[in-house]
């Protein structure tokens, strides 16, 4: 066998080692490429993660202030809830407690209606009322345009202002054509008074 025939059989037919090595380098460089991506887009993922959970973070401290705005410090009280993401107590300059700022999320028509609750404390010696100081909503973007998303307006929102968890019950007028985006914005009203008036129950008070 010549030494021609002896390449063409180790090689192949069709192989030489020159295109066995541009192959292989052609490989190596698309390998490479792939791998400054991937480490390029985590990064960038991470950067955009962390200002979407900042600008987040913003508009929910803006949106507890706007529904209490008599209240100076707002602590994160570590509770949740059905329908409940986070419940923080506010208080005045003079540390006294005024009421809560409860982040809820509950199912609209499309997905979560998520708003601020704020919720005013009045009384003393240890009996309490609570009622509705303001709704500001955080998202409805998963409902329906023009429909579900009337929810957000001011004449909607401001009849919970003054609501307590017996007036709620009795009366609450739903957006037309917007019942389920409505029932949303009522049951993470209802679930707001409902975890604010345990937690005052199990520190001793009674909520009237």
């Amino acid at each position: 066998m010549s030494e021609e025939n002896v390449l063409q059989e180790k090689h192949g037919k069709n192989s030489s080692p020159f295109l066995d090595f541009a192959h292989f380098k052609t490989a190596l460089i698309l390998l490479l490429i792939t791998g400054v991506v991937a480490v390029l887009l985590g990064v960038t993922n991470g950067m955009t993660k962390e200002k979407i959970a900042a600008i987040a973070a913003e508009k929910a401290d803006a949106a507890r202030k706007a529904v209490l705005p008599t209240a100076s410090v707002f602590t994160d009280l570590e509770y949740t809830s059905d329908n409940v993401l986070s419940i923080y107590e506010a208080r005045d300059g003079s540390g006294a407690l005024i009421g809560f700022a409860v982040e809820t999320g509950a199912q609209g028509f499309g997905g979560t209606v998520e708003q601020i609750v704020g919720l005013r404390v009045t009384g003393a010696n240890g009996a309490y009322s609570l009622s509705v100081s303001g709704v500001s909503l955080l998202d409805i973007s998963d409902e329906t345009p023009g429909v579900g998303s009337r929810v957000s307006s001011s004449g909607f929102l401001k009849q919970f202002e003054g609501m307590t968890a017996a007036s709620l019950a009795e009366s609450f007028d739903a957006v037309s054509g917007a019942t389920y985006s409505s029932e949303g914005v009522r049951a993470g009203v209802e679930a707001a008074l409902d975890l604010a008036g345990r937690i005052i129950q199990n520190s001793g008070g009674i909520v009237k």
